[in-house]
């Protein structure tokens, strides 16, 4: 067959065509050319993600043991309390179900032009070991750099999950009463979960157009008027599967800033994935959280703590312990 270089050379140099058929010929080739380059280079990256890193730990999973519960956290730089506090609390390896095995906690931070912060988030990582930053501005804005950047350094680091619980820096979780949730919708540990997604599944909702709203969206940024099947990243599991699936298809989707759309919606929608709703178990903060989070009897998990306080998150943790012991 020929190629399509040859064929326009042909065409130019062929005495018997007039020069405005033989133009007419030309622009018609060239634009199959380039439906032909287009078509054949599908690998392209419209989106990719070449940041480098500032602080990593590569080496977090480097075990014989498999990981029984991956937390993925999305961090801001500043959040030093919040980061303890989930280390000392829900995420740490004694507060989980001895049956889940190995926890592996990481959070994933963006670059500051604070040197002095900087230099605490080093010392940090010295004591902790459990930072991973990339130089991609930490900003509202670019949160889908850093759900990105979890789905490329799980990719390249860490193949011994069971499960992943992706979750944000003030975000409460039962962890005892989540497995044994799991044990119920899906016979979790005893048997693996594939190609699913676990969280308030959110369905059919239709894009903020109204202009000064936090989640205003314009037609340049996104066209269609309604989004697909997605969670809120607040928290969420997914089996690990799904991870390179993603990271790979990250790189061929445009850009979009809302990163729960991003991640879970537009990622996702042509993977044919298990989608098991949790939205009952979500309590998303405000004035009746102490009441309704720690009553009895209730059925919250999850506990995001708007506008974070130190003192709220312990007591939540604390109080959440007692009412476990009155129903265990």
């Amino acid at each position: 067959m020929l190629e399509i270089n040859d064929v326009i050379m042909r065409v130019i140099s062929c005495g018997s065509i007039s020069i405005d058929m033989k133009m007419l010929i030309w622009i018609a080739l060239c634009f199959l050319a380039k439906l032909y380059f287009l078509s054949a280079n599908t690998s392209i990256d419209v989106n990719p993600h070449n940041f480098s890193y500032l602080i990593n730990n590569p080496d977090l999973c480097d075990s014989s043991e498999d990981i029984g519960l991956f937390v993925w956290v999305h961090s801001g730089p500043a959040n030093l309390r919040r980061r303890i506090a989930l280390r000392e609390t829900w995420a740490n390896q004694k507060n989980v179900p001895h049956a889940v095995g190995k926890v592996q906690m990481v959070f994933f931070l963006g670059a500051i032009h604070n040197i002095t912060l900087q230099n605490r988030l080093v010392y940090e990582n010295e004591l902790y070991g459990d930072l991973v930053q990339e130089d991609y501005a930490d900003g509202y804005r670019n949160l889908t750099y850093k759900a990105m950047s979890g789905l490329k350094w799980i990719t390249r680091y860490c193949h011994n999950i069971k499960l992943i619980l992706k979750t944000d820096d003030d975000m409460v979780i039962d962890t005892k009463s989540l497995f044994i949730h799991l044990n119920h919708v899906a016979r979790y540990p005893e048997k693996p979960i594939v190609n699913t997604i676990l969280c308030d599944v959110w369905m059919n909702r239709a894009v903020e157009r109204n202009k000064g709203m936090k989640w205003s969206v314009s037609k340049n940024e996104y066209r269609r008027e309604r989004y697909p099947t997605y969670c809120p990243g607040l928290a969420l599991l997914m089996s690990p599967d799904l991870v390179t699936k993603l990271w790979e298809n990250s790189q061929k989707v445009k850009f979009f800033w809302v990163d729960d759309v991003f991640f879970t919606g537009l990622l996702v929608e042509q993977l044919n994935v298990t989608w098991i709703q949790l939205g009952s178990l979500f309590h998303f903060g405000g004035n009746t959280l102490y009441t309704n989070f720690l009553e009895l009897p209730n059925n919250y998990i999850f506990a995001h703590v708007f506008k974070y306080r130190n003192d709220v998150f312990y007591y939540l943790w604390k109080n959440m312990f007692k009412t476990q012991d009155l129903i265990w």
